[in-house]
C-alpha cells in the first residue's frame, strides 16, 4: 500500500458518522392559541395579566407544539392537573416524575425502531439523554430490553445539561467510534411541558409559552452507511459565557423543575457568537458565509435568538430557513430540537441544497451560559 492509500485508510478509519436519524412526538398537538387560553386562564390574575399573556404568547411565532398532557387541549376535565379552579394542589415533582416514566420509554422507542430494524445486535455503545426528567433503573435499561440489544451494550446517561446535551451525546458517541470502531444509538427524550409553572414572573411565562416534548434517536458509526445521505463529524467546540450565568438555568422544586431564562440570552449570545464560530473554523480554510455553506443546523431556542445571530453574523437569513421552520411547527424541545432540525434538512436536501461535501455548522446553547458548537459534513457514501 503506498502512503497516499495509507493516509486515506487512517483518516477514514479516524471518523465517525451519523449514518440514520429519526424523530417522534407525542400524540396530543396543542396550537398556540390553545396554550395561550390554558395560560391565561390559570396564570392571569387581571384582565392585564392575561392580556400580556396572549401577546407574548403570539409574539413567540410557535404555531403549534406536541405534548404528553392532554390537559392544555381542555378546559376542564383534567387528568393530569386538579379539576379545580386555581389548580391546587399543584402536581408534586414525584407526580411529574410518574409521568416521565410513563411517557419517556414509549416515545424514545418510536423514534428509534424505526432506525434499528435489523440491526440490534450490532449497537455496541447506548447513550441516552434528557433534562426533563429521570428514573432507575432508567430509560436506557428499558430501550436495551425492548429494542432486544445485546445485554452487554455500554451505556452512557446524559441528564440535567439542557438544550446543549445532543451535542455532548455525539461528542461521546465519536470517541467511542473511534477508539472502538462502535455502532452506538442515541436516544434523546424531552418531555418539557411536565414541568409547566403557574408563577406570573417573566421567567415562567416565557417558558410556559415556547417548550414543548418531543424525542429522537440516530445512529452514529465508525464509516459512512452506503447508498444513504451521512453526515460526518468533521469538529466540534464548546466554550462559555459566565456572564450569562443568571440568564439561563434550570432548577429541581418541589412542584418540578423550574426554569430562569432571561430575554437577555439573544444578546448575550449575539456578544459572543462570532468568536466562537471563529474558533469552529479554524485551520478549516473557510468561513461562515461560505459558499460550502448552505444552512445552519442552529438550536432553535427562540425566536429573538435565530434573528440575532442571523443580524450578527451577516447573514442570509434563508441559511436559517430550517430553524425557523422547526421553531413554528414544534416549538423549543430541549436537547433534542437541534436533531429535528438535522431531520429536516436530511429529509429534504435537495430543497435546503445539500450536496456531497457540503458542510453544516450547528449550535446549541444552555445552562452555563453554555455555547456547544458542531461542524457537519454531507457525505453520499
Amino acid at each position: 500500500m503506498c502512503y497516499k492509500d495509507l493516509f486515506y485508510s487512517l483518516y477514514f478509519y479516524l471518523m465517525s458518522y451519523i449514518t440514520a436519524l429519526n424523530t417522534a412526538n407525542p400524540i396530543f398537538s396543542i396550537s398556540q392559541e390553545q396554550s395561550a387560553n390554558f395560560s391565561a386562564h390559570f396564570m392571569g390574575k387581571t384582565k392585564n395579566e392575561k392580556r400580556k399573556i396572549r401577546i407574548l404568547q403570539r409574539a413567540t411565532g410557535i404555531k403549534n407544539r406536541y405534548t404528553v398532557i392532554e390537559d392544555y387541549t381542555k378546559n376542564e376535565n383534567f387528568e393530569f392537573y386538579p379539576n379545580a379552579e386555581n389548580l391546587e394542589p399543584f402536581p408534586s415533582t414525584s407526580k411529574r416524575m410518574k409521568m416521565y416514566e410513563k411517557w419517556a420509554t414509549k416515545l424514545g422507542l418510536e423514534a428509534a425502531k424505526p432506525i434499528i430494524n435489523g440491526r440490534e445486535k450490532e449497537i455496541t455503545h447506548l447513550i441516552t439523554v434528557s433534562c426533563t426528567g429521570m428514573f432507575a433503573p432508567g430509560i436506557d435499561i428499558e430501550i436495551l430490553e425492548k429494542l432486544n440489544l445485546k445485554s452487554s451494550v455500554q451505556r452512557t446517561s446524559i441528564n440535567f445539561m439542557g438544550c446543549y446535551a445532543s451535542f455532548n451525546a455525539l461528542k461521546v458517541a465519536d470517541a467511542f467510534c473511534k477508539a472502538h470502531n462502535a455502532t452506538v444509538l442515541i436516544v434523546g427524550v424531552e418531555l418539557c411541558t411536565l414541568h409547566f409553572q403557574k408563577k406570573s414572573d417573566d421567567d415562567n411565562l416565557l417558558a410556559n409559552s415556547i417548550f414543548a416534548d418531543g424525542a429522537a434517536a440516530l445512529l452514529v458509526e465508525s464509516k459512512p452507511k452506503p447508498n444513504t445521505t451521512n453526515l460526518l463529524l468533521r469538529k466540534f467546540y464548546c466554550d462559555l459565557v459566565p456572564k450569562g450565568k443568571p440568564d439561563m438555568a434550570w432548577y429541581i422544586r418541589d412542584t418540578g423543575f423550574e426554569m430562569r431564562l432571561s430575554s437577555y440570552v439573544a444578546d448575550i449570545l449575539g456578544e459572543k457568537i462570532q468568536t466562537i464560530l471563529d474558533k469552529l473554523m479554524t485551520g478549516l480554510n473557510i468561513d461562515r458565509n461560505d459558499e460550502a455553506i448552505s444552512q445552519w443546523a442552529v438550536h432553535p431556542g427562540g425566536k429573538k435568538i435565530l434573528e440575532t445571530l442571523a443580524k450578527k453574523l451577516s447573514m442570509d437569513k434563508k441559511k436559517l430557513d430550517v430553524p425557523f421552520k422547526i421553531w413554528e411547527e414544534f416549538g423549543n424541545m430541549s436537547s433534542v430540537t437541534v436533531l429535528f432540525v438535522l431531520k429536516e434538512l436530511l429529509k429534504n436536501k435537495e430543497k435546503y441544497q445539500l450536496k456531497n461535501h457540503q458542510l453544516i455548522p450547528s449550535l446549541a446553547f444552555g445552562p452555563g451560559l453554555t455555547i456547544e458548537s458542531a461542524l457537519f459534513e454531507v457525505i453520499e457514501a
